[in-house]
């Protein structure tokens, strides 16, 4: 029997659009719904995101911007909704009866009243280790901090950020000359991430990994002068 599953996430043509692709035609799902939430980030953290992208980066995203002008057939349909905890969208959820909700890089965060409204389990894929690497912008942290290996981990949602119930997590090394691009293309977009996140959704319980006293911190945007040290030194 196939899992139904909605999932809530942000319209990201470079990441996100392209494993939705992947798991809109795959025969062990059921995907009921995907819901586009808008990214209230400010204009300066977008430009903060663009200045830790290098030469080659940029021009990689500008030809993927173009191509999803080009053949729309690649792509969703861009339906953005405003607020992920309003009444109608919980209402669309629950009409849906999905067997879990499954939050993608969702660029909003769902209160209390909202995770308790709807009726599904909410689980969330978070590009990092936690509870050592909760927050924004993970992989930046992990190249700043020249950490050994990225990690991506799938917990159950609850009313504080990045602290829900962990139930697997899966670990890629940093190898040389890695960026903070080609981080993310490894959580999301590799054949072993893959395999990960299908088997994780499929095979969701309550059953939940054992935390080991790791220190919990939170990362936020990093600021302008962060950002161009980062940019400047040697890795």
């Amino acid at each position: 029997m196939k899992t139904k599953i909605i999932i809530l996430s942000t319209y990201d043509i470079y990441i996100t659009i392209p494993l939705l692709n992947k798991i809109s035609i795959d025969e062990r799902i059921d995907l009921k719904k995907v819901f586009f939430l808008r990214d209230k980030s400010s204009l300066i953290k977008k430009i903060k995101i663009l200045l830790l992208l290098n030469f080659n980066e940029s021009l990689k995203l500008i030809r993927i911007y173009i191509n999803s002008i080009l053949d729309k057939r690649k792509y969703f349909k861009k339906n953005i909704l405003i607020d992920v905890n309003s009444n109608d969208l919980i209402s669309k959820i629950n009409h849906l009866s999905a067997d879990l909700i499954v939050c993608i890089n969702c660029p909003q965060i769902l209160n209390e009243k909202t995770i308790n409204q709807i009726n599904a389990p909410i689980f969330n894929f978070h590009p990092g280790d936690l509870p050592t690497f909760r927050g924004v912008l993970i992989p930046f942290f992990l190249l700043k901090y020249k950490v050994e290996n990225a990690c991506i981990t799938y917990h159950k949602i609850d009313k504080y950020i990045d602290k829900g119930k962990i139930i697997n997590k899966k670990y890629f090394p940093i190898i040389k000359n890695e960026t903070i691009l080609s981080i993310y293309e490894k959580i999301f977009l590799s054949e072993n991430s893959y395999e990960f996140i299908m088997d994780s959704v499929i095979n969701s319980k309550n059953t939940y990994l054992e935390e080991k006293n790791m220190i919990s911190n939170y990362y936020k945007y990093p600021s302008i002068l962060e950002i161009l040290k980062f940019r400047f030194q040697k890795r």
